[in-house]
């Protein structure tokens, strides 16, 4: 049984690690986030500082509610949020996606599908 919930503290560690990491550097962050087509433009301060405070916010949740109902979820549904746009994002656009999951210090700049 500890194996799942090692894997689930990990997670949060590095889901607490990306946000800090984007909002050390909201400027590349921001620029990633302006590349992405699904992402219209009036919308894009708002997702680029959204992002990394849900992902603060799930693991406050996740590590807050002890296992119980939504919070059990709150970590994993981020991520499968997350991962469900850059997917989306990769079918539409015709140039490779710029990630910045990890924000400008560890550069995952083009990710190919």
């Amino acid at each position: 049984m500890w194996v799942p919930a090692a894997l689930c503290i990990g997670v949060c560690f590095l889901l607490l690690f990306a946000a800090g990491v984007k909002l050390w550097d909201m400027t590349e962050f921001r620029n990633a986030v302006a590349s992405w087509n699904i992402i219209p433009t009036p919308l894009i301060p708002v997702v680029t500082l959204l992002v990394p405070l849900l992902e603060v916010l799930a693991v406050t949740i996740f590590l807050a509610g002890k296992g119980i109902g939504i919070y059990r979820w709150s970590v994993p549904l981020t991520v499968l949020i997350f991962t469900a746009a850059f997917v989306v994002e990769s079918v539409v656009s015709p140039e490779p996606v710029k990630c910045a999951c990890l924000g400008s210090m560890i550069k995952l700049d083009e990710v190919p599908v």
